[in-house]
């Protein structure tokens, strides 16, 4: 571990046991009291990657996810962010006030972390699936039906944590391959809800609409 090196999202983390900030330690974040974790040597940070590239200037990245696969992978795809493992649901290991844009794609909708984290001003980009979003699989494989309140809803937490939002729709379609079909069921919620032997039996391509809010 010895040989990994600290990345410029490291100072945007926090202890998540007594929330004190960390230091660079061979190969490991060490905070004031003595609580340590490891680096990933390796990480699915794509949206995040994008976004870093093409916003101007320089741009710390900060990625966190539950999975610690998926951190393990993101890390090693794009070394120049930084991915953590984290509930999304709970306290966020990241530092008051220290971030200029939070983005949530499809992911746990925590507005009180969401607010201590931005700076004023900063922004919250959140996609989430509308109601029309995979209509077409969902009967087929018993996909969950979204909540057609949830744009009201989360406009409502956002105003109350962080100020007016805008909402915009964005539809868009695509056919997709068994593989491809299967993996978009099992990329959200529903990978905890569906059958999955009736995926197991996926055959056919099949035609789908691509998220959506």
């Amino acid at each position: 571990m010895s040989s990994l090196q600290p990345r410029p999202g490291h100072w945007l983390l926090r202890c998540p046991l007594c929330k004190s900030g960390f230091t660079d330690a061979a190969g490991a974040l060490v905070c004031r009291n003595g609580h340590s974790f490891d680096l990933a040597r390796e990480g699915t940070g794509h949206p995040l990657a994008r976004i870093v590239a093409r916003l101007p200037g320089t741009v710390i990245g900060l990625g966190l996810d539950i999975s610690k696969d998926a951190a393990r992978q993101a890390a090693r795809r794009w070394p120049a962010s930084t991915f953590a493992v984290a509930d999304l649901w709970a306290d966020w290991p990241a530092r008051d006030v220290a971030v200029d844009l939070v983005v949530s794609i499809f992911a746990p909708k925590n507005f009180p972390e969401t607010a201590r984290v931005l700076r004023p001003g900063g922004w919250l980009a959140l996609a989430y699936p509308g109601p029309e979003h995979l209509i077409e699989l969902r009967d087929r494989f018993g996909l969950l039906r979204q909540d057609e309140e949830s744009p009201e809803r989360y406009a409502d937490m956002a105003s109350r944590f962080m100020g007016s939002s805008t909402v915009a729709r964005l539809r868009s379609r695509a056919v997709l391959d068994p593989a491809m079909a299967r993996a978009v069921i099992l990329m959200g919620p529903n990978a905890r809800h569906v059958d999955l032997s009736i995926l197991d039996d996926l055959s056919v391509r099949t035609r789908s609409l691509s998220p959506s809010t």
